[in-house]
């Protein structure tokens, strides 16, 4: 999912910077949808169609470039681009599995990172809600296997930190 996130939010970025080359004021610019090459090409001109730069702050327009795309627009004082479509969802809100599969994967790293920094070696697992893949929230209490590590903090951004301090 993260993966995805990325090629998304990268294909965004282009857009901006393709926009920004033309015309340089800041937008917020969220996109509902499908952002595939074909609805891409429609993107920036449908923006700088629309004179934004000569609008106040908070006018807002929505174009639609394709069935499976829209696009809302809002002259902003900062600039702010990405895709709606890889911030909603569902919160997972017993993760133990993952967690426990995140902790065996960054476990098998351990004998490396003991050569490097010694024996105390602690593990930060970090799930950014603000995203689909890190749609994760413990809610219960558990205990997991720490795998070798002294402490796994699990940081479920923006909101709590849980510690498995012991087994």
């Amino acid at each position: 999912m993260k993966r995805r996130e990325s090629e998304n939010q990268r294909s965004v970025n282009a857009l901006r910077a393709d926009y920004e080359a033309i015309t340089n004021f800041p937008l917020s610019v969220i996109f509902v949808g499908d952002i595939s090459v074909a609805n891409s090409a429609k993107i920036v001109p449908a923006i700088v169609a629309e004179g934004l730069a000569s609008k106040p702050i908070g006018y807002h327009v929505t174009i639609d470039p394709e069935d499976r795309l829209r696009v809302y627009i809002t002259r902003a004082f900062r600039a702010e681009w990405f895709s709606v479509n890889d911030r909603v969802g569902w919160v997972d809100r017993n993760p133990i599995l993952r967690i426990a599969d995140a902790i065996e994967l960054k476990s098998k790293n351990l004998p490396r990172y003991e050569k490097i920094a010694g024996s105390d070696i602690r593990l930060l697992l970090v799930a950014d809600r603000t995203s689909n893949s890190g749609k994760l929230k413990l809610e219960k209490s558990v205990q997991v296997d720490r795998k070798g590590f002294k402490l796994v903090y699990f940081l479920s951004y923006p909101e709590t930190v849980t510690v498995f301090d012991r087994v």
